[in-house]
């Protein structure tokens, strides 16, 4: 096996390790299967598909809320009765039938005028909560495309341990089988030695199956997080290695400044400002039930029995009054304020974890610079030291080159783990600021 350096290993385990193990599954499904091999981007692609299919929380929320706005809006508008009333009446009347059919029927529109901004006070509240419902749902949908973005990462680096642990397989077996080849022909070496190279060998072994089992997982994790879907049968086989460049080329800003961005367009902060003011306007709208009311109230009657002083038709206004007692008002306004103060409360605490989450996610990004310093340091040593070991090899001089390419490849997929885990934090930043999920084409 030709061996050219560091740029032929990075080619070599970025680009072609995902294709050590092949699972032949099914991709019957009513959205087409993604390429193959499969991109990031048509990883994203398909998952937003399949999802757009299915029916979630969030979405429900929002049509809810939407009908709860409908519902407000039409508050205002004209109402339409059909009231009809089956009556038997004694008149007592002499000369008179004494049980007469006195039914009714009533046709009566009625046009609210004014309520003292309750119906307002309740619409505002509604839009409120749909704007908060909406918040949240395109949050979800960009949450779930990180959820696959991690899920697909956690698949190049099972693929990339994998072959480290094949690698270090190989050569142990390799050892192991010499030594025990020498020793039955030329009693070369100890039992007991041969013994440890096993040992060796069988460990690594364990190891490389354990990588293998570990391969076969995350693509299905992968694949449950594409789709919630538990009939469909895709399971991703090979993936590519997506271009990070745009996050790696990032620079980290100052704790204080990244804050004060996330702070500033966080979505879910966003969403429980719209919760309080939607408390707030709810909170209005009940102290105001309790006030008049005025409505055109215009009705058509058809009387089965006719007297001078029943009207078909009348026009009339209607002013209502409700009687309360202080302490039902007191009742309704400490009920408003315990939900304005849970909502105030309820974003404080929201605050105070995006804050915490936000240093956290500053810290891994300060630490992954450094880490990826120094796994540049190492791979270049790594590198100049399989050449070495290779010449040596080449002029028959003994010779480490196994353990020189297998701790090259190690190197590498070190390498390859930070620059992953620093896209995918930047990711998770970008998320908090209410920003689209987007990977660049390969």
């Amino acid at each position: 096996m030709p061996f050219s350096g560091y740029g032929y290993w990075k080619f070599a385990v970025v680009a072609g390790v995902t294709t050590l193990v092949s699972f032949g599954f099914s991709t019957a499904t009513a959205v087409a299967p993604p390429p193959k091999p499969l991109t990031l981007q048509a990883a994203l692609a398909y998952s937003d598909a399949r999802h757009s299919q299915e029916v979630n929380s969030a979405r429900l929320d929002l049509e809810t809320e939407e009908l709860n706005l409908d519902a407000t809006r039409a508050l205002k508008h004209p109402e339409l009765q059909l009231l009809v009333t089956g009556r038997r009446s004694d008149r007592a009347q002499v000369g008179a039938p004494n049980d007469l059919d006195d039914s009714r029927a009533r046709l009566r529109l009625v046009q609210p005028i004014y309520d003292f901004e309750r119906s307002k006070n309740q619409k505002i509240a509604a839009a409120h909560a749909v704007e908060r419902t909406r918040i949240l749902l395109a949050n979800d949908l960009q949450s779930r495309r990180l959820d696959v973005m991690k899920r697909y990462f956690d698949v190049l680096n099972a693929d990339l341990n994998y072959a480290v642990m094949n690698e270090r397989m190989t050569i142990s077996f390799l050892r192991f089988n010499r030594m025990r080849e020498e020793t039955d022909l030329f009693e070369r070496h100890a039992d007991v030695d041969v013994s440890a190279q096993e040992s060796i060998y069988q460990k690594n072994f364990v190891k490389r199956q354990q990588a293998g089992l570990r391969q076969q997982e995350t693509r299905r994790i992968l694949a449950a997080s594409m789709s919630k879907d538990p009939q469909d049968p895709y399971i991703p086989r090979d993936l590519t290695m997506p271009d990070l460049s745009s996050y790696l080329d990032r620079e980290l800003p100052e704790y204080e400044i990244l804050l004060d961005s996330v702070l500033t367009s966080n979505p879910l902060l966003a969403a429980a400002d719209q919760q309080v003011e939607s408390a707030k306007s709810n909170a209005k709208a009940e102290s105001y039930a309790l006030r008049p009311s005025l409505d055109a109230i215009i009705e058509a009657n058809e009387w089965e029995q006719k007297v001078g002083t029943r009207d078909d038709l009348t026009i009339s206004l209607q002013l209502k009054m409700p009687l309360a007692f202080k302490s039902q008002r007191d009742r309704i306004q400490r009920a408003n304020r315990i939900a304005i103060d849970e909502a105030m409360l309820e974003r404080k605490e929201l605050e105070l974890e995006i804050r915490a989450l936000v240093f956290d996610l500053w810290q891994q990004l300060s630490i992954l610079k450094v880490e990826a310093q120094a796994s540049e340091v190492t791979v270049r040593y790594r590198d100049l030291y399989m050449d070495k070991s290779r010449s040596l090899y080449e002029l028959e001089v003994r010779s480490d080159l196994g353990d020189a390419q297998a701790e090259l490849l190690a190197a590498i997929a070190e390498s390859t783990r930070i620059e992953l885990q620093t896209a995918l934090t930047w990711t998770q930043i970008d998320v908090l600021m209410g920003k689209e999920v987007v990977i660049d084409a390969n």
